[in-house]
């Protein structure tokens, strides 16, 4: 069994059961077909469904392997837990586009592209993500200070 694909399907197929427990009970909205709880759940259930996708071929392998196989790969976990600390403390005060593309330009950066490369992708995913919840969604993200 692969240690490391078994906990983090574990990891993730508890906490989608987690959300889906939680998210059951934030009630519903009076005229809405779709309480506040509709995309915690669907997110809750897809991590169930992709926790258990990783488990099961972990569970059938035989030989055991080491959690971490090197030091970059502590580095790379070091590096995504950060920048997602940065960018839960960050978004109420800067808003969520300013802050998800520093979060995406650092992530590209440390994995070596090039600066331009890494500006021309930031800035194309942070508008489609931005776009996704906020126009097709209509979910509200943090808007900083310059009212963006």
């Amino acid at each position: 069994m692969l240690a490391r694909d078994a906990v983090i399907g574990t990891g993730c197929a508890v906490g989608g059961v987690l959300i889906v427990h939680r998210s059951m009970q934030l009630g519903n909205v009076p005229g809405s077909y779709a309480g506040p709880g509709l995309f915690p759940t669907l997110i809750g259930i897809a991590l169930c469904i992709c926790g258990i996708l990783v488990l099961a071929p972990a569970l059938r392998q035989k030989k055991g392997e080491r959690f971490f196989s090197g030091p970059g790969e502590r580095l790379r976990l070091v590096e995504v837990t950060g920048l997602v600390i940065f960018l839960i403390a960050c978004a109420p005060k800067l808003g969520f586009i300013l802050t998800s593309w520093i979060m995406m330009m650092a992530e590209l950066c440390l994995r070596k592209n090039s600066l331009l490369r890494s500006a021309v992708t930031a800035t194309i995913l942070v508008a489609v993500v931005w776009g996704l919840f906020t126009k097709a969604l209509k979910v509200p993200l943090p808007i900083g200070p310059w009212g963006w």
